[in-house]
């Protein structure tokens, strides 16, 4: 006997089987992707703002002050100061400039009087350098780890209280004689288990 050409029923519904189930895979590996892609790169900025940090202690003999009135500015809200004043010391003279437009915000909406530093950005718009999510950095002078800081990290968002990181196991301030910079991470919340520091 002469078998037809062609597939059977059930020759067709295993291929179909094994295209639905590596199109699934496909799909979990994509999904996995695109939740922890930005994870990555936030580490990776911080890694290399921390660097410019280091560099600007070399050159400057501190690290960036947690706020602003240190760099001489008045009148000012008092949130987001010490990522405005990391970004304004960074940015002075050409230090650094991230180089994608949409990684600095100014989610408060506030103002200097004059270029505090000598930033180019053309403005007096107090600048934040933002993460992945579009959210403002956090950064801290070991200085100013016991004063509690004010964050907003959407326009128009609530205001949260933000605390230096402590090491869980001696409840010691992380980074004690340097900085602090981390991310507030995925579900914009600080002190949650997704804030994210360089590893």
């Amino acid at each position: 006997m002469r078998r037809d050409a062609g597939f059977t029923l059930i020759e067709l519904l295993v291929v179909i089987v094994i295209i639905a189930v590596l199109a699934c895979l496909t799909v979990v590996a994509v999904m996995h992707a695109l939740v922890w892609a930005p994870e990555a790169a936030t580490r990776a900025q911080i890694k290399a703002l921390r660097a410019a940090c280091v560099r600007h202690h070399t050159t400057r003999g501190d690290y960036p002050p947690s706020t602003l009135a240190k760099l001489g500015a008045r009148g000012l809200n008092d949130t987001n100061n010490g990522i405005e004043a990391f970004t304004a010391c960074l940015s002075r003279d050409g230090a650094i400039l991230w180089e994608q437009a949409d990684a600095y915000a100014n989610t408060d909406a506030d103002r200097a009087e004059t270029n505090i530093t000598g930033w180019y950005f053309g403005d007096n718009d107090l600048r934040e350098i933002t993460d992945a999510w579009g959210r403002p950095l956090v950064y801290m002078h070991h200085v100013d780890y016991a004063k509690p800081a004010t964050y907003v990290f959407v326009p128009g968002g609530g205001r949260f209280e933000v605390k230096a990181i402590r090491v869980a196991a001696t409840r010691a301030f992380a980074h004690p004689d340097s900085f602090q910079l981390w991310s507030v991470g995925r579900d914009g919340v600080p002190g949650t288990i997704d804030d994210l520091e360089e590893e």
